[in-house]
Parts: structure tokens; C-alpha cells; sequence
């Protein structure tokens, strides 16, 4: 498998028409160490259908309240930093990962009694034509 691409935003030309996934409840959350308010928040999610050899996809984090690591089936995809308004989301070409089952697995810092899934902000997959 190879591994995915980024690249950044200001060179990504986003297409009128694009299919988006959004990656909502339900997400499961686990401490990854005790002393720390740093959590995993896994979620799965089937292949998307009828996906040509032209098509990408991408998974999209937006509005992270922290800096977060995006792992897919187990292989990193990338970093994030946190996001502040105006800010553009964090995009990562997941295409040459894909399986048919697949499990998304992000790794970030919640501040003290902060909700991990409202941290996480918003998660999408978005299918578009092109590079």
C-alpha cells in the first residue's frame, strides 16, 4: 500500500461537485494515557460506492480544539493543528487506503472536562474528481 498524499490547501482546487460524508456519532473514546487529557476517538465507516479511477477521497477535520494525529486501518495519514476560525481544515488523500471496512482512528488532546467528539470538531469524507 502506498502511502497517503497531502497536500497543502492553497494548491487544492475543490470541484462544484462534490459528494461529502460526514463522519458523525457514533465515536468511541478511550484514555490513551492516565495522567493526560489525551483521548483516541475511533469510529468506522464502509467504502464509499461506486467510486471511479478518477476519484479521490478525502478526509476532511475542521474545527479541531487541539492538535490531533489521523490514523487509517492502522497507517498514519497525518497531523493536524488546531484550528481557529478562518483557518483552513486539515485534508489528507486517504484514497490509496481504502478497504471495505474501514476505521478511522484519531488521536488528540481534550482540555480538562472538555467533550472529546465537540474537540474533534467536525470529520467528513469528501469525494471528488481529479488529483
Amino acid at each position: 500500500m502506498s502511502a497517503p498524499t497531502v497536500i497543502p490547501h492553497s494548491a487544492i482546487c475543490i470541484p462544484h461537485s462534490m459528494h461529502v460524508i460526514h463522519l458523525r456519532a457514533p465515536w468511541k473514546v478511550q484514555p490513551l494515557e492516565k495522567s493526560s487529557n489525551s483521548v483516541r476517538c475511533t469510529r468506522h465507516f464502509n467504502k464509499p460506492t461506486g467510486l471511479d479511477g478518477g476519484e479521490r477521497v478525502w478526509l476532511v477535520i475542521e474545527g479541531l480544539a487541539s492538535t490531533a494525529a489521523a490514523l487509517l486501518n492502522d497507517a498514519p495519514v497525518g497531523q493536524a493543528s488546531r484550528w481557529s476560525s478562518g483557518d483552513p481544515p486539515a485534508r489528507f488523500d486517504i484514497t490509496p487506503l481504502l478497504e471495505q471496512r474501514n476505521k478511522i482512528e484519531i488521536d488528540l488532546a481534550c482540555p480538562a472536562g472538555g467533550d472529546p467528539v465537540t474537540c474533534l470538531g467536525e470529520v467528513r469524507l469528501e469525494i471528488a474528481s481529479g488529483p
